[in-house]
């Protein structure tokens, strides 16, 4: 495969590669969220419903912007990971202020007891993860994690992909294009009932502090690595 760069110079055979890889990427996409002043998927008819976020500046052209637990997008069950074998979740995040809990990019709950389903996203320590709860039945299991070795810096945009393959056990963590840490599960497959809910935007308890996100994506299937190079596309992102 190939990552295309910007004023590259590519053989034929390069470029049908390329389109092959971008078209069957964008076929196995459930949402994407571009966050370009709405709130629209650009994919499918799955839009999001804010609760009190703004726009500001994003990665590409604009962003939704939160600053705590009370600013959050919900989003439709549709896009849930309901008795699927493979997931992937994928969007840009811009830390501006101290975390004081850990900040969920994207994550699904379970039930009324707040048990989460799957999530990804940054801890107070500003350490990228991805989590699982590993059930084979119900949603009280045990959740596990797997967390990046290097914090991220503030102010500074990044490329953040989770990619849940439980048919092959695992997980796999990517931060700007390069995995950073995997993780065995036992688990075949998510629960098949539907989430209590699913939000672009959530926190562990009443935190608040500022963050971006931006070019949010959900996929039914686990992206390769050279998938998820694709984009982050050599730092510059992609659009869907």
């Amino acid at each position: 495969s190939v990552t295309p760069i910007v004023g590259g110079i590519y053989s034929a055979d390069a470029l049908v590669n390329v389109a092959f890889l971008y078209d069957d990427m964008r076929n196995s996409c459930t949402a994407y969220y571009k966050l370009d002043g709405n709130y629209r998927d650009s994919v499918n008819m799955y839009d999001g419903i804010p609760n009190k976020t703004t726009f500001v500046d994003g990665k590409i052209g604009r962003s939704a912007h939160t600053n705590g637990y009370s600013q959050y997008i919900s989003l439709p069950n549709e896009v849930s990971v309901k008795g699927k074998t493979q997931v992937s979740y994928s969007g840009w995040c811009f830390i501006e202020s101290t975390l004081s809990n850990e900040f969920h990019i994207i994550t699904e709950i379970a039930n009324s007891a707040d048990y989460t389903r799957a999530t990804f996203g940054v801890s107070a320590a500003l350490l990228p993860f991805a989590g699982v709860r590993t059930v084979a039945t119900g949603d009280n299991g045990s959740f596990q994690k797997v967390t990046g070795t290097s914090p991220i810096s503030k102010s500074t945009w990044y490329f953040l992909c989770a990619v849940f393959d439980l048919s092959n056990g695992n997980i796999i963590l990517y931060v700007n294009g390069v995995a950073v840490g995997s993780l065995t599960v036992a688990l075949s497959s998510f629960v098949n009932s539907d989430p209590y809910r699913i939000r672009i935007f959530e926190f562990d308890g009443s935190s608040s502090c500022s963050v971006r996100a931006d070019e949010v994506g959900i996929w039914s299937k686990a992206l390769s690595a050279a998938e998820v190079s694709e984009l982050y596309n050599n730092g510059a992102g992609k659009l869907l």
